[in-house]
């Protein structure tokens, strides 16, 4: 790669995307540990609410509403082989009479099914946490493109 100003900004733009794909996992990571807290509260809260009701679970009134407990439903994910199963299921209410069509049906829908490509950076190896790129348009931070073996210098 030649320009020594475009290997530079491709430098500085793989410096900050790595920071923030960090970024992007920790939080991830954190607000998955979040909800698995607050679901062991959700369990306490309405453990202990069962236990202390006589069948008629009271309203909590806190500082912006109300909290009460409600029965939620929520649909299992459509997955092939749940969607492959219930197609079972469907034939066989049919009917001795009727043919299985399941793999046929299957098989139609695996090739069209279709899909998508995108082109996506991913690391691989030790990268390390870099550190807190510069504002995009600061201008500094040393960086250049090795030619070669596509690896990124300047201090990572």
């Amino acid at each position: 790669m030649g320009d020594p100003g475009q290997n530079r900004l491709i430098a500085t733009n793989v410096r900050n995307w790595l920071h923030y794909d960090t970024l992007a996992t920790s939080l991830y990571k954190q607000a998955t540990r979040a909800r698995q807290v607050r679901d062991e509260f959700e369990t306490k809260v309405i453990d202990g609410l069962v236990a202390t009701s006589n069948g008629q679970l009271p309203i909590i009134q806190i500082n912006s509403g109300l909290v009460r407990v409600v029965d939620e439903r929520t649909p299992r994910p459509l997955t092939v082989s749940g969607i492959e199963q219930m197609l079972h299921m469907y034939f066989q209410q049919k009917g001795s009479g009727v043919r299985d069509d399941t793999s046929e049906i299957m098989n139609f829908i695996r090739r069209h099914r279709g899909y998508t490509s995108a082109k996506h950076l991913r690391k691989s190896g030790g990268v390390s946490a870099p550190p807190l790129p510069p504002p995009p348009g600061s201008g500094t931070g040393p960086g250049q493109i090795m030619g070669g073996g596509g690896g990124v210098g300047g201090g990572m």
